[in-house]
C-alpha cells in the first residue's frame, strides 16, 4: 500500500463531473429449473439475484430471461434467442427484482409441449442504464408427460380381494362335493359287483311246490 499524494484537476466542467452509474450486475451462477407442470405446459425457474453494481448497491433494474429449444442454441447466440416477456410469467417479475443475496423465482408459460419437446434457458441482470451482466449458465427442462402413479381406493381393493377369495372357496367346495359324489357311486357299484341279487330277491321269483 502506498498513499497517492496530491494531484490538481483542472478543466472541470462548470456544474462538476456528470456521474453515470458503469458498473453491471454481476453474472447469475445457480439458474436452476425448480419445476416442471405438463398440465400447465410450464417451467419453474430459480436463481439468486445480484445487485446493480455487482454483488452490491440496491437491486438490479430488470432481467433479460431467454429461452431456445437447444442448449447450443441458446450458448451460441444468446441475443439471437428469444427473450421472455412480462405477459408470457405466470408467477414472479421480470422488472422487479430482489435486493441481492434473494432468491428469485418466476414459473414461464412455455410455447409447446410434447414427447421430445426441450426448452434451454439462459439470463442476465441489468441496470437502470442498460449495463448488463453476461449471461448465466444454461439450464434444460423437458416437457414430456409423465403419467403419475395410479392409486386405488382401499375399500374397493378389499371388496375385489374378498370376492376373489369367495369365488376361490365355492369353486373348491364343489370340485370337493363333485369327487364325493363320484367316490359314493364307485362304491355302490363295486358292491353289486360283488354281492349281485339272488332269484329271492327277485320280485318275480314264483316258489314251486
Amino acid at each position: 500500500m502506498t498513499t497517492g499524494g496530491v494531484f490538481e484537476v483542472q478543466g472541470v466542467p462548470s456544474g462538476g463531473v456528470p456521474t453515470r452509474d458503469n458498473l453491471p450486475p454481476s453474472r447469475v451462477a445457480d439458474l436452476a429449473v425448480a419445476g416442471v407442470s405438463y398440465a400447465d405446459v410450464s417451467v419453474t425457474l430459480r436463481w439468486t439475484a445480484s445487485g446493480d453494481d455487482f454483488d452490491q448497491g440496491g437491486p438490479a433494474h430488470y432481467v433479460d430471461l431467454r429461452h431456445g429449444r437447444h442448449l447450443n442454441q441458446l450458448a451460441d447466440d444468446f441475443f439471437g434467442s428469444t427473450q421472455v416477456n412480462q405477459s408470457q410469467l405466470l408467477l414472479g417479475n421480470l422488472t422487479s427484482p430482489p435486493t441481492p443475496g434473494h432468491v428469485q423465482t418466476v414459473i414461464i408459460r412455455v410455447p409447446e409441449r410434447g414427447d421430445n419437446v426441450t426448452f434451454a434457458f439462459s439470463l442476465r441482470m441489468c441496470d437502470e442504464e442498460d449495463n448488463c451482466g453476461p449471461p448465466s449458465n444454461t439450464v434444460t427442462s423437458n416437457l414430456e408427460h409423465i403419467p403419475g402413479p395410479i392409486t386405488v381406493n382401499n375399500t374397493v381393493t378389499w371388496v375385489i380381494v374378498g370376492c376373489v377369495a369367495g369365488v376361490v372357496v365355492l369353486v373348491a367346495i364343489l370340485v370337493l362335493l363333485y369327487f364325493k359324489v363320484c367316490r359314493f357311486k364307485k362304491e355302490i357299484k363295486q358292491a353289486k359287483s360283488i354281492h349281485p341279487d339272488s332269484a329271492k330277491d327277485n320280485p318275480s321269483y314264483v316258489p314251486t311246490v
